[in-house]
């Protein structure tokens, strides 16, 4: 499973921590977004892939469009690499853009 993970404020002010990437041994793309403390440390679980009925039919236009109703755009970087993951089947790849 490969891991994009970054930080971003939603249009209510409330920052978030979203976790993406592409699960290989399943073989679909995957999103969570938690709520964060004021620590900064991911707390609440508030969106997850796997809340739908079918998760494995889930795409990252789809993923970007569920961010882009809370404010936030997903920078192509991460897109990018997403995809690069799913093509060289990629597991424990691990990118923190928060810094």
């Amino acid at each position: 499973m490969s891991q994009h993970i970054f930080k971003s404020k939603a249009f209510s002010g409330e920052m978030l921590y979203i976790q993406m990437g592409f699960d290989s041994p399943m073989d679909w793309y995957y999103m969570t977004i938690f709520s964060m403390t004021d620590e900064g440390k991911a707390e609440n679980l508030k969106w997850s892939n796997l809340d739908h009925d079918s998760p494995e039919s889930l795409t990252l236009d789809y993923f970007e469009r569920v961010l882009s109703k809370m404010g936030i755009e997903v920078p192509n970087s991460i897109i990018e690499n997403i995809e690069k993951d799913r093509s060289y089947r990629r597991m424990n790849h691990r990118i923190d853009y928060s810094f």
